[in-house]
């Protein structure tokens, strides 16, 4: 399952800078894409990872649910 799991992918993109991880809840990658300011740049990378970690877990648990 645990492979299966890692081949789920799922991608959140905000202000320029989109994360991709996978149903392991491992980051796959990161893009930033245009400017951000250094000071936002941590804010607004946690807050991605944690929305698309929340997401892909609410996904998989629909997956398993049937």
């Amino acid at each position: 399952m645990q492979k299966a799991f890692a081949q789920e992918k799922h991608t959140v993109e905000k202000s320029g800078v989109k994360v991709t991880v996978n149903g392991n809840l491992k980051v796959e990658e990161i893009v930033i894409d245009q400017p951000v300011q250094q000071a936002d740049l941590g804010p607004l990378l946690t807050e991605i990872i944690n929305q698309a970690f929340q997401e892909i877990q609410h996904r998989l648990a629909r997956q398993l649910m049937g």
